[in-house]
């Protein structure tokens, strides 16, 4: 019987190091970019989590809290074989949990534009016109009750 297991990632360690190279193979390899060459500096002020398939890393994702109390949401990666099986929606919801627990009034985040129903479902809901680029991203809000 397999199991899926949420858990948040100390930066540097090794799980952290497994979660960014997923991150970087689901997120920037496909477009022939990586994110080992993108700036590091938030990196170390994010809470990350990975998810874990017996034992296996299967999904990652971040966030930050800025001074305003908003969290901005990043890097959500699911590998391949786990997509479709709730691994996403565990992830954000984990993150959204610990969002919570710090008091943060909304989460803000940037969607490429053919993730929208994703989060949509989720209870996120765009603002502004989608950004250019390659792929188009959407910024998108949720609030949460005090």
């Amino acid at each position: 019987m397999s199991s899926l297991l949420f858990r948040r990632l100390a930066f540097r360690s090794e799980s952290y190091q497994q979660a960014f190279a997923l991150r970087d193979a689901v997120l920037r390899k496909p477009l022939g970019r990586s994110l080992y060459g993108e700036p590091f500096a938030q990196e170390s002020s994010c809470i990350h989590f990975g998810a874990f398939w017996d034992g296996l890393l299967v999904g990652a994702a971040c966030f930050w809290v800025q001074e305003d109390q908003t969290a901005v949401f990043k890097h959500l990666a699911v590998s391949q074989q786990a997509q479709g099986k709730g691994v996403g929606r565990g992830l954000l919801a984990v993150s959204e949990q610990e969002m919570r627990q710090l008091k943060v009034k909304k989460c803000l985040l940037k969607a490429r534009v053919c993730a929208l129903p994703f989060y949509q479902k989720n209870g996120y809901h765009p603002t502004g016109d989608p950004l250019p680029g390659q792929p188009p991203h959407q910024i998108m809000l949720k609030y949460f009750k005090e």
